[in-house]
């Protein structure tokens, strides 16, 4: 795993170095979205947001290297890492498909079954059409998090029963190398965001009831979900935080699909191996159908767990901050993070 961390470095590295500047503040951008109550289901609001905050051009632009996009106050709200070599189409080790999830027949099944929800999110016709041997579905779970409805009472806050079985201990054993790959990306993408999630891990730990999952919980982030074979709308994701990175990577056997991030006025081909990092709050985005197998993965926080465990939030990353930390640290250092993150 060595050569993939430095290759992930570099292209960390690359991406900072090629922003893509908007022309608007994301945090007056954040205001609006918040007065106006953008969230899942408000998408009748997004055309006056829109007429606002201008595109950075007509249309959308395709992001095809390693790159950032930033405000106009150097907040950076995207990180765009295209083609990683982390699968095995790069022709190197499978790093993000060892612990792929079509390898655990109780995932296999909760995922078939989790098209059984009444969210647009588990819409059958959002699904690719399937072929022999497919796999669709969304699945979501976490060591700790809450139940619907129970959010901040310590009784709601409960693990996703698939961990607590034989299978899911197999698959956190499996994703070891791929969720800590995925560790070290934002430890060095989001320095504070990262100790922020590592306090919320601690204060988990010391929960009784949590403290032996997450001894083997594979991630930094305190929820993944599996989202297989299917295309989403342009949406947000209202759980989770304005100046938080959820991290998505897209792996599997296909060509084409793009993800859109729409309000930024750009998109990606998110082929596999892609890796990008931004707020599935803020930034409204959506995936097109792939034509093939692909497995998404996204990694996130949810803010009712932040606040429950009463840890600072961390604020949102900016190229000054990254400058900073870069040059205390080195970049030989930085290298040494994606090899080992959860070294502190």
């Amino acid at each position: 795993m060595v050569t993939e961390c430095d290759s992930v470095v570099e292209s960390l590295v690359k991406a900072f170095l090629d922003p893509v500047t908007i022309a608007w503040n994301y945090q007056k951008y954040v205001y609006e979205c918040t007065r106006r109550c953008l969230g899942d289901g408000m998408g009748q609001k997004e055309p006056k947001l829109a007429a606002s905050f201008k595109r950075w051009r007509d249309g959308l632009t395709t992001i095809v290297s390693p790159q950032t996009v930033v405000d106009s106050e150097g907040r950076i709200l995207v990180w765009a890492l295209p083609n990683l070599p982390l699968t095995a189409n790069s022709g190197s080790p499978k790093i993000l498909e060892d612990g792929a999830m079509s390898q655990h027949e109780l995932l296999t099944y909760e995922l078939e079954r989790s098209r059984e929800g009444d969210s647009w999110r588990w819409n059958r016709l959002l699904f690719r059409k399937e072929a022999p041997g497919d796999i669709n579905g969304v699945f979501n779970f976490s060591p700790a998090w809450f139940m619907v409805g129970h959010q901040g009472k310590v009784s709601g806050l409960k693990t996703s029963p698939f961990l607590t079985t034989s299978a899911g201990e197999a698959w956190m054993s499996d994703f070891l190398d791929a969720g800590s790959m995925i560790s070290g990306i934002l430890r060095i993408m989001h320095p504070d965001q990262y100790r922020m999630q590592w306090e919320v891990v601690l204060a988990l730990r010391r929960d009784s009831r949590f403290a032996d999952v997450l001894d083997v919980w594979p991630s930094i982030f305190q929820a993944i979900s599996v989202i297989a074979n299917r295309q989403a709308p342009l949406h947000r994701d209202p759980k989770g935080n304005y100046y938080w990175y959820d991290i998505l990577v897209s792996v599997g056997q296909y060509t084409k699909a793009h993800l859109c991030l729409e309000p930024l006025g750009f998109q990606m081909h998110n082929r596999p191996g892609t890796v990008v990092g931004f707020s599935g709050k803020g930034i409204r985005h959506g995936v097109a159908e792939a034509d093939g197998q692909r497995f998404s993965h996204a990694f996130y926080l949810r803010t009712d767990v932040q606040q429950y465990c009463g840890v600072r939030a961390a604020a949102c990353m900016t190229q000054e901050v990254f400058r900073r930390w870069v040059g205390k640290t080195g970049s030989e250092k930085l290298v040494n993070m994606a090899r080992d993150p959860f070294s502190l």
